[in-house]
């Protein structure tokens, strides 16, 4: 834990001192269900240090045809702002290019 914290505030001093975006990702195990911050590993000291925290949800790559709202998942993805210090969270659903990796 401890050499967690150092390195998150490191690369939270880092780029306060550059002014650059750092972007830390991290794989939560879901199993198909939307991804929570409870699921991730070392959230709390994520959260303390974070200006944003997203999600990203492809349930596609669970094998599940349909959002909750009817609508296809083929090629899909919600991008969840679950914490936002800077603003209120919110999502947005994108398209999703798998050859790619591309979010658009």
């Amino acid at each position: 834990d401890k050499e967690v914290l150092l390195i998150i505030r490191t690369l939270k001093q880092i780029a306060i001192d550059l002014n650059i975006a750092i972007l830390i990702s991290t794989e939560d195990n879901c199993n198909g269900d939307k991804p929570t911050l409870k699921n991730i590993e070392y959230s709390s000291i994520i959260e303390r240090f974070a200006n944003r925290i997203l999600l990203i949800y492809r349930p596609e790559y669970y094998a599940i045809q349909e959002f909750e709202d009817g609508s296809n998942t083929k090629g899909k993805a919600d991008i969840m702002v679950i914490d936002n210090k800077q603003g209120v969270p919110y999502s947005v659903r994108l398209n999703f290019d798998n050859k790619c990796l591309l979010f658009y």
